[in-house]
């Protein structure tokens, strides 16, 4: 169930995004370069969650998307 706040039009503009972004032809080398010994995915995730500043990321996909940044 998606968020009352957030426009339909903006979770589909996020999917079509996401549905590019995993069947193009850049798909099977960011699955590839993603693959790596430094330690479990989990652990990763939460370093990244830590120590990065995911809000101008957000925009950057918001922009990619057509979704207006203040949404």
């Amino acid at each position: 169930m998606r968020k009352k706040d957030v426009p339909a039009e903006n979770i589909w503009r996020l999917f079509r995004l996401v549905d590019d972004l995993i069947y193009s032809g850049q798909a099977g080398w960011y699955q590839a370069a993603g693959l790596h010994g430094g330690g479990s995915p989990r652990l990763e995730e939460v370093t990244i969650l830590a120590n990065y500043d995911l809000e101008p990321k957000k925009n950057i996909v918001k922009r990619l998307a057509g979704i207006p940044e203040k949404s």
